[in-house]
């Protein structure tokens, strides 16, 4: 099977409408897949305008074949890298976890099965994101904290997914590309040349 590059962040935005559209029309088990591949399409959007283009980054990105095809794996390393902190870090695995009790089950599950509302209780993303909204902004007091407003655990995913994808795409748009630095070959040459 031929590797496929992760999709561009531009066109991962465009898409957010179609998401919305999942996330709100379809049942729990197609909206908590679908909602999930598009975290991990974020995942690997990020890290591919970070890492330094060519095929070893492509070929470690591919979901087929790839030390960091899984979603796993991408948010593991996001965070390894800094590029997310810790709480976005446990909501995308809390995210996994949901993910793979609808994929692996034996039986229908939904929002309302025990093992999926345990896991969208430890959703914290909305709290933190809540909190630093009340301290970078004093005049939010009548407004409804997110936390509150998902009061459902499928409301409480949702947000989460949404504000999570936000931020992905958001962090990917402003990181500039990295390059491969030629200093040690640079110098080994200079080295081999004085010889």
């Amino acid at each position: 099977m031929a590797r496929r590059k992760p999709l561009p962040i531009p066109l991962l935005s465009s898409d957010t409408q179609k998401l919305f559209d999942v996330l709100n029309g379809e049942g729990d088990m197609p909206a908590v897949l679908i909602a999930t591949s598009y975290l991990d399409e974020c995942l690997a959007a990020l890290l591919h305008q970070f890492m330094v283009s060519g095929s070893t980054t492509e070929s470690l990105l591919s979901p087929v074949t790839g030390a960091l095809g899984s979603f796993s794996a991408r948010a593991d390393l996001a965070y390894s890298l800094g590029l997310i902190n810790t709480f976005a870090f446990k909501d995308l695995k809390t995210i996994g976890n949901i993910r793979n009790a609808f994929a692996h089950s034996h039986l229908s599950v939904s929002f309302s099965s025990p093992q999926v509302q345990d896991l969208t209780a430890a959703l914290g993303y909305l709290a933190v994101l809540d909190e630093e909204m009340n301290m970078n902004n004093a005049s939010v007091g009548d407004s409804v904290p997110m936390s509150k407003t998902a009061a459902s655990p499928r409301d409480r995913f949702v947000m989460t997914v949404v504000m999570l994808s936000s931020q992905l795409l958001l962090l990917g748009l402003g990181l500039e590309r990295r390059v491969r630095s030629d200093a040690f070959v640079q110098s080994y040459s200079k080295k081999l040349a004085s010889t």
